[in-house]
């Protein structure tokens, strides 16, 4: 996400995907600008809102940071949301990006059935 309103109680809440004015994602958002709409990754520069800008540590390599802003985040996010503990199944869907940070985030948790993961 690029942008959101601020100010509705969804964003007041940390919840800015569920923005009631709507929002700006970094792929294909029609903007006022020229080119009409975002081009995510595919940019030479972004416009952002500062709340939505972070600053990374010099000590990390860029090429490296990107995926675990993406589905990283995502799935990290989730598994805090859900409070997922040692020893719960964890069922993971989506594309493989989503997968492999699951499986990676999971890696310490064991179902009580054995298994390391349950992937549905």
């Amino acid at each position: 996400m690029d942008n959101a309103c601020g100010k509705c109680e969804s964003c007041e809440t940390g919840n800015e995907q569920y923005c009631h004015a709507g929002f700006t994602v970094t792929y294909n958002s029609p903007i006022d600008d020229p080119v009409g709409f975002t081009y995510g990754g595919y940019s030479q520069r972004i416009v952002a809102d500062e709340s939505f800008v972070l600053k990374m540590p010099a000590n990390l390599e860029l090429t490296g940071t990107d995926p675990l802003l993406c589905t990283g985040i995502t799935t990290y996010s989730t598994l805090q949301y859900w409070s997922v503990t040692k020893g719960m199944d964890v069922g993971l869907g989506g594309p493989w990006e989503t997968w492999s940070h699951g499986s990676q985030f999971c890696s310490f948790h064991r179902s009580p059935h054995g298994h390391d993961y349950h992937y549905s």
